[in-house]
């Protein structure tokens, strides 16, 4: 990823405006984010199919009309492979999420990055990120306990836990606090800013899986064909949808710090480990971007300075 100009203004952006800048740096640096996914991805959706099929038989029948003897009853190995495949899940959705926030956070600020660094970036923080995500997970899970309202408060209000550990190396309880206190007083532009990206990245996702569910319980594949098409669909699934879902979040991100705090440029830059903005002239996405300056005369030195001059004798 060369480097280019920062993707929007910093300044407060609308929920269009928000979504109009994600999908632009997306589109922009595709080539980049995918590579960070698929990467991640490949791998990990393949070692889950082969661990879902080792464990259940049935993982993989979409025939409409399942043969006799069929069992939907549990057992050991099943429960296992759900715990492991849940593991890896986890794992993909955790690296893929990080590196692709780190890339469009680069390409925010109009700094160079690659893949290979964004994935670095990410493994160093898994530990964190697990931590963060667990807590997460824990403190949603407590306010479905109290009722739905409460699950749904604490899911926006904590969303920005994991930029805020990428981005501001804030850990722990403290990423959950620091996203709080981003989102407080503005609970309701950002849930449905995140409402319209949960809605545009499901309704890809559900489409898919719908086809695919369709087209495999039609044409009663085998069980090598099933296990091989739905890993492709997956992988094909998690490369459109995490950069667009990791793009809203992390403009979001910095939307939230441009309103409360000013959002320092350089001091973003640095601490994400992306290197310095870059100085250029710029202009927003879909705008011409003002001509640059080069070969300009230097201005013209200064007249030299008099200096001490010594006292002139009196006139006679």
């Amino acid at each position: 990823m060369s480097v280019q100009p920062p993707a929007a203004p910093l300044r407060p952006l609308g929920i269009g405006e928000v979504l109009d800048v994600s999908l632009k740096v997306v589109t922009r640096h595709f080539k980049t984010l995918a590579m960070c996914v698929l990467v991640v991805t490949v791998p990990l959706a393949i070692l889950d199919t082969f661990v879902r099929a080792s464990t259940d038989e049935n993982a993989f029948e979409f025939s409409l009309t399942p043969a006799e003897g069929d069992s939907a009853a549990f057992d050991t190995a099943m429960l296992g492979g759900l715990a492991a495949s849940m593991v890896i899940n986890v794992l993909l959705a955790a690296l893929t999420s990080a590196a692709c926030f780190r890339a469009v956070g680069a390409a925010y600020l109009g700094s160079p990055t690659t893949w290979q660094e964004s994935l670095s970036f990410a493994l160093r923080r898994l530990p964190s990120i697990l931590l963060v995500l667990l807590l997460s997970g824990l403190a949603i899970a407590g306010g479905l306990v109290l009722c739905l309202v409460g699950s749904i408060w604490l899911l926006v209000a904590l969303y920005f836990a994991e930029p805020a550990l990428l981005f501001e190396d804030t850990r722990g309880v403290s990423a959950l606090k620091r996203s709080y206190r981003l989102v407080r007083g503005r609970w309701w532009p950002t849930a449905g800013a995140l409402f319209v990206a949960f809605l545009l990245v499901g309704v890809v996702q559900a489409a898919v899986g719908l086809l695919l569910g369709v087209g495999l319980a039609f044409s009663n594949p085998s069980t090598l064909v099933a296990a091989a098409a739905t890993t492709l669909v997956t992988i094909a699934a998690y490369t459109v949808a995490a950069p667009v879902q990791a793009a809203i979040a992390a403009i979001l991100y910095f939307d939230l710090r441009v309103r409360k705090e000013g959002f320092d440029l350089q001091l973003l830059a640095e601490r994400i480990g992306a290197g310095p903005a870059t100085t250029e002239v710029i202009a927003p996405i879909g705008y011409p971007a003002p001509p640059q300056p080069s070969g300009w005369p230097p201005p013209p030195p200064p007249p030299p300075s008099p200096g001490f001059l010594p006292p002139r004798p009196p006139e006679p």
